[in-house]
């Protein structure tokens, strides 16, 4: 059977006998002086099993009766029954009531408890919450002498001391391969509500959550992997930490983030221009120029043979060979050997020296298509002046073609 907590309850055993039965009670094991066929509970506080025993000539007879004591509800109400705090912010608690039962009430803890006092109202105020795990609760005395306590959900949390990110390796980051950084996240309570967020640039990368269950703070520590590509020279990264507090918590979550990290990236040289093979006619100026793509800036020097019409410069990260009046000497393969601490890389530049058609033999052939042209414009025009004569001739001898007359008689 249930019976209300803090409520009077009485078991009664039924036995038939002759001479009239003594009965005998015991509770959890516990022989109760009652000898008649009731008992009475009062009052019902926790869970009970009693057993009723009555001797007759048949042998003893037993019934077990088992109560359960449901709780009670406390008529207390707390407002607000869950918060969200900062260390060492104030907090403010009412525990109110609207019962008449209520003969006073208070709160009991560590720090910020009251005495005992009247109903309806009596406030738990901290000014400066320095506990990681405050526990008060708020009870109340009813008029039969019981209590009944109500105790408030309260998470404090602390924002970290500061968020930094930091090379794991201490080696430098090379195109190809992988590196590691490390967001270190100091003092932050509770880190189960922790999430820490890596960005790349304004790109998220990688979000982390921790597993660990602790109300105090603790450091607390994520790792990027990083695939290195020669893009990522001169990018930022940085990490978040952010405290999800519930909807109880404030309206921002709040957030420390780290300063930049920009990323130093070493990668070999690349060529801005591919292999090439040039045509150039003898007698010509020339100019070979290479640069390349890298970090740090590439040593680059040309493998050639050297001639007396031919120079390197040297411009920033370009280096140009010059060649004037170029000859068949300077024909042949040019190579570009870029190098830096990343690596090598080369280029190679074909020339083709042409021969110039001499000018004799230029003047030769316009001089012969001048007379070739001559020779056509006089031949157009005597052809053009026979014309003109033949027709002429035929007009003026018209008197010699006969006239005839007809006529119709």
């Amino acid at each position: 059977m249930s019976s209300s907590e803090g409520t009077n309850i009485m078991l009664t055993c039924e036995a038939v006998g002759n001479p009239l039965t003594v009965y005998g009670w015991t509770c959890d094991g516990e022989n109760m002086l009652e000898n008649t066929n009731s008992l009475n509970i009062t009052p019902v506080n926790r869970n009970t099993t009693c057993t009723c025993t009555a001797p007759s000539i048949l042998g003893n007879i037993t019934k077990t009766f088992y109560v359960h004591a449901e709780p009670r509800g406390c008529p207390l109400t707390l407002t607000p029954s869950e918060i969200v705090v900062k260390f060492g912010d104030p907090i403010l608690i009412n525990c109110s009531t609207s019962a008449t039962d209520v003969e006073g009430m208070g709160w009991e803890a560590p720090f910020g408890g009251t005495g005992f006092e009247r109903p309806p109202v009596v406030t738990w105020r901290v000014e400066k919450l320095e506990e990681w795990t405050p526990s008060p609760f708020c009870y109340a005395t009813l008029v039969d002498g019981s209590q009944c306590t109500v105790s408030p959900l309260i998470a404090v949390y602390k924002t970290p001391d500061f968020v930094s990110v930091s090379d794991m390796g201490h080696v430098p980051m090379v195109e190809g391969r992988e590196h590691d950084l490390k967001c270190d996240v100091i003092s932050v309570a509770p880190v189960q509500i922790l999430t820490v967020t890596w960005y790349r640039g304004n790109e998220t990368v990688l979000t982390e959550t921790f597993n660990e269950s602790t109300a105090i703070p603790v450091n607390a520590s994520s790792t990027l992997k990083i695939s290195t590509q020669r893009d990522y020279n001169g990018l930022t990264f940085r990490c978040e930490a952010e405290l999800h507090l519930g909807p109880k918590g404030p309206k921002f979550l709040p957030n420390t983030s780290s300063p930049p990290y920009t990323a130093v990236v070493l990668y070999a040289p690349e060529f801005k221009n591919g292999n090439e093979s040039k045509e150039v006619l003898q007698g010509e100026n020339v100019t070979l120029s290479c640069s390349a793509d890298s970090n740090p800036p590439s040593n680059i020097r040309w493998i050639y043979t050297a001639a007396v019409n031919s120079n390197v410069t040297t411009e920033g990260q370009q280096k140009t060979i010059s060649i004037t009046g170029i000859t068949s000497a300077n024909a042949g393969i040019y190579i570009c050997v870029a190098e830096n601490e990343a690596g090598r890389n080369t280029r190679f530049v074909s020339l083709v020296i042409k021969d110039k058609v001499p000018l004799l033999v230029i003047g030769v052939l316009l001089a012969v298509f001048a007379i070739g042209l001559i020779v056509l414009l006089v031949f157009i025009y005597y052809r053009k002046r026979k014309n003109w004569h033949s027709s002429f001739d035929i007009v003026s001898n018209a008197t010699d073609v006969p006239l005839t007359v007809s006529s119709n008689a």
